[in-house]
């Protein structure tokens, strides 16, 4: 992983966190994981995270494990990770507006065709 990319699943984990008023040592607690691990991932320290770890802290912050393997360029064969972390991974240089964008059309698109997931469907 880049620095940038460090970086990115940094701020993920950590935004989510606080918008769920949970500690690092309690998403540590109840993901069963040292509180360390939690500390070097939201200061972008580990450049390698460990798959299991990273899917035991999606399951706490309600974080889809594709998601965050995507975020770490390491999404097992056959995983789809949602919109989002797919835009950052395949194009890094688009500003966040230009996603937010991209997300609003396909969400248009899924309504008027109803087809594929539903708002968020992806999400969890």
């Amino acid at each position: 992983m880049t620095d940038e990319d460090m970086q990115q699943l940094a701020d993920m984990l950590k935004s989510r966190r606080e918008s769920l008023n949970l500690s690092a040592r309690e998403v540590a607690r109840r993901a069963g994981l040292d509180t360390g691990v939690i500390i070097r991932l939201e200061r972008a320290a580990n450049p390698t995270p460990r798959l299991e770890n990273l899917k035991a802290i999606g399951e706490v912050l309600g974080i889809p494990a594709a998601d965050l393997y995507a975020a770490a360029h390491a999404l097992p064969v056959g995983q789809l990770p949602s919109l989002r972390p797919y835009m950052r991974a395949k194009y890094r240089q688009l500003p966040d507006e230009a996603v937010a964008e991209v997300e609003s059309f396909i969400e248009q698109l899924t309504r008027r065709h109803g087809s594929g997931p539903r708002p968020h469907q992806d999400e969890h």
